[in-house]
């Protein structure tokens, strides 16, 4: 799962949902870190790379934000192994 999504064709969003609630549902918190993550996607291609790249600085921004939280990059960076499989499909 991703923490950066895009959205629309060159438009990105936090991907709030899988943040831990406390982050959330800190709208002043999301839409500062939004503002400065949404100029980094502008003019480039949303691929593999170009997410990655977002996501990691959101991983360090939050990082940065919350230093007190022992674990909590490797917690966020943990949050990309997850997948949802349509087991339906097979």
């Amino acid at each position: 799962m991703r923490l950066v999504i895009p959205t629309d064709p060159g438009v990105v969003e936090i991907n709030y949902t899988w943040l831990p609630t406390w982050i959330g549902l800190n709208s002043q918190l999301l839409n500062r870190l939004s503002s400065t993550i949404r100029p980094m996607a502008l003019g480039r291609e949303l691929n593999e790379a170009t997410l990655d790249m977002l996501e990691t600085e959101l991983i360090r921004l939050l990082s940065e934000e919350f230093p007190t939280v022992d674990g909590f990059g490797d917690f966020l960076r943990g949050i990309s192994k997850v997948r949802i499989v349509d087991h339906s499909r097979s």
